[in-house]
């Protein structure tokens, strides 16, 4: 079964992609949070009608705090995998904290 996506998670979104990927959903109509490491970096998405969230990637409790009604995530970061398993569970993890 389809579900609609109204509102997208953007991983990376003050990254070097991730502040045009954030302007090119916004400006298709999609509701956007921005996920970042730090707030303080979120320079590139000024202007845009974005909720920005920090979040630690390595937090099981901060990424379920970050999603809570969010239909579908983007992951614009350099290392970083979204796993979702059939009961929902999403992982997002930073391989570049291992490096």
């Amino acid at each position: 079964m389809l579900y609609p996506i109204h509102s997208v998670a953007v991983a990376g979104a003050t990254g070097n992609t991730g502040p045009t990927v954030t302007k090119t959903l916004i400006d298709a109509g999609f509701v956007v949070t921005a996920l970042t490491r730090s707030a303080s970096k979120t320079q590139g998405l000024a202007g845009l009608d974005v909720r920005i969230v920090e979040v630690d990637y390595l937090s099981h409790d901060s990424l379920v705090s970050a999603l809570q009604g969010i239909d579908a995530v983007v992951v614009c970061g350099v290392g970083m995998y979204v796993h979702v398993t059939t009961s929902h569970h999403i992982q997002l993890t930073d391989r570049m904290q291992y490096s």
